[in-house]
């Protein structure tokens, strides 16, 4: 692994597969009861929005992008970290856009030009992945449409728990929003 003076951050052949709830019998019960608690009444129903996605994160070193997870991680399908922007890319291009999410710090790109033109370029490969970036450059989140062409939402790092979250429940439905031809 070689260290490239002039990229803002060094990139690694790292994939972490974090946690899968998939192809495992005896993790079916604790599936099922998760899907009981987020069909009751009671717990909020933006979870649905999120049940079942397969999520790939893009993370610089230290960011803590994939620890804010909590109890998130117990709700969607899988967790893939992944420390190198192509590898993330290659996925994120080839994945099931219907059922998954792609979470990427963008400060890995550089400047922000960079990372615009590689999220359209996503977006026009992959246009139903539901896309939630994040940068530390950000002045607040935004969970609007106005940004559609690139993301279904952005956040500022540092990140909560809470605004993950509810970032993530924003992105998805602006995702849907986005299909049905009602972004701008």
């Amino acid at each position: 692994m070689g260290i490239n003076s002039k990229e803002l951050w060094t990139e690694s052949a790292e994939v972490h597969f974090l946690r899968t709830r998939r192809g495992t019998a005896a993790q079916a019960d604790q599936a099922f009861a998760t899907y009981d608690t987020l069909t009751d009444l009671s717990v909020d129903e933006r979870a649905l929005d999120i049940w079942d996605l397969d999520l790939f994160i893009l993370q610089a070193p230290r960011d803590g992008i994939a620890d804010q997870l909590g109890e998130l991680g117990e709700w969607v399908a899988s967790v893939t970290v992944f420390g190198q922007v192509r590898d993330a890319l290659r996925i994120a291009e080839r994945v099931d856009g219907d059922s998954a999410a792609f979470l990427v710090n963008i400060d890995v790109f550089g400047p922000l030009e960079q990372a615009v033109d590689v999220l359209l370029s996503l977006r026009r490969t992959n246009p139903k992945l539901t896309i939630l970036v994040m940068s530390s450059e950000f002045v607040r989140d935004d969970t609007s449409l106005e940004r559609s062409a690139i993301a279904d939402a952005s956040l500022r790092l540092p990140l909560t728990p809470d605004r993950l979250r509810d970032g993530l429940y924003c992105a998805a439905e602006n995702t849907k929003l986005r299909q049905l031809g009602l972004a701008l």
